[in-house]
């Protein structure tokens, strides 16, 4: 049976805590991998990832039930989200509406927005500044 210190816990990174849930969810049951092993890889690739994802808003691909369950593309941070974490508005050219997307240019950032199931996070080409320049 699976304890609570299994399946919830609060990191300390940067000086923020960080909630990270489900840890003991499988997310690559062939290889056994759990939602806590991609915590701990993110974590552990953060000072390597981040100067690529710096100041880049992205569309997060989210794999709530492991990667052999469905996908989905998410272009809004929920709710639920840290209000510390940094966000992007950009007006959608083909809607009335605005995506709110994440800057992750910490490593508590990059670990609050895995936590939500996010496995894939591709950063736009532009940066927030010249969101229509791409460098």
């Amino acid at each position: 049976m699976t304890s609570k210190a299994q399946s919830k816990a609060t990191w300390q990174i940067g000086g923020r805590d960080v909630g990270v849930s489900n840890l003991d969810k499988l997310f690559w049951p062939e290889q056994g991998l759990t939602k806590g092993d991609l915590l701990e890889f993110y974590r552990a690739i953060a000072p390597t990832l981040l100067p690529y994802l710096n100041d880049r808003p992205f569309i997060m691909r989210l794999w709530p039930d492991g990667i052999s369950g469905k996908n989905f593309y998410r272009w809004r941070l929920p709710a639920h989200a840290p209000k510390w974490l940094e966000r992007f508005v950009y007006q959608l050219q083909t809607a009335q509406r605005t995506a709110e997307m994440p800057i992750v240019d910490a490593p508590a950032e990059l670990i609050s927005v895995v936590n939500q199931g996010v496995i894939e996070m591709p950063p736009w080409v532009a940066t927030r500044q010249h969101p229509e320049q791409p460098t």
